[in-house]
């Protein structure tokens, strides 16, 4: 299975930096009511079916049909574990369930957003 995000992305060459950058940005709708607990917005989720329509329809209609709040019944959200925080942690762990909660050891130091 695919997650398809509805993005946009451009590049254009820096003439101070003399190097090609690429942008890109992730487009937005307001979350449905599981994301909610957790933030106001949630990425444009695609399903497969309109992959051709975001990639290749020229109709702005068309296209703007597809933002909107991919439904509740088709989403599962969980807890995973706070190593998925760490850019170098790469491990299937990332994406599993937590399913017996330990106690988390503060440490001094730098205060967590997450």
């Amino acid at each position: 299975d695919y997650l398809a995000l509805a993005g946009i992305w451009d590049e254009y060459f820096d003439v101070d930096l003399n190097m090609k950058i690429v942008t890109v940005a992730l487009i937005t709708c307001d979350a449905n009511d599981k994301l909610a607990k957790i933030h106001h917005r949630m990425p444009v989720i695609l399903e497969k079916k309109d992959f051709t329509t975001w990639l290749k329809d020229e109709d702005l209609k068309e296209v703007n049909s597809l933002f909107k709040i991919y439904p509740n019944d088709k989403i599962d959200i969980y807890e995973v574990t706070r190593e998925v925080n760490k850019v170098l942690f790469d491990d299937i762990v990332c994406i599993s369930k937590v399913i017996n909660k330990k106690e988390e050891k503060v440490e001094v130091g730098q205060l967590s957003l997450f």
